[in-house]
């Protein structure tokens, strides 16, 4: 499982974090995946790649609580939110379709079958 989470970096006196995609059972300095971006803490900065966020968000990775909260005062957990919700209407809207679609046309093709025999 991927997990977005902090990485620190920095001086044990002024320390800032990396927001990186990791692999759930990697150490804490261990390899990420990607960089998404960074946040320093003293100066209450921060800088997320939204579009790359996203990206992992929709693939199933999991925000730990200070990530999330950080998304979240991005506005990208929000977005996220709201492509979710859009991606269900769309599947909903596209069984519906299938459901009525092909099977009424199955019933006349059969109906016509039979009657030419």
């Amino acid at each position: 499982m991927v997990k977005l989470r902090l990485i620190p970096t920095g001086k044990s006196v002024q320390p800032s974090f990396r927001v990186v995609a990791i692999d759930a059972r990697a150490k804490l300095n261990g390899r990420y995946i990607d960089i998404l971006g960074f946040y320093d803490p003293i100066k209450k900065v921060t800088k997320i790649n939204e579009e790359l966020t996203l990206k992992f968000l929709l693939t199933g990775a999991q925000p730990t609580e200070t990530v999330r909260s950080l998304l979240s005062k991005q506005g990208i957990m929000e977005k996220f939110h709201n492509m979710k919700i859009e991606q269900k209407k769309a599947v909903v809207k596209e069984v519906k379709v299938k459901k009525v679609s092909p099977s009424s046309s199955k019933v006349a093709k059969k109906s016509e079958t039979n009657e030419q025999k």
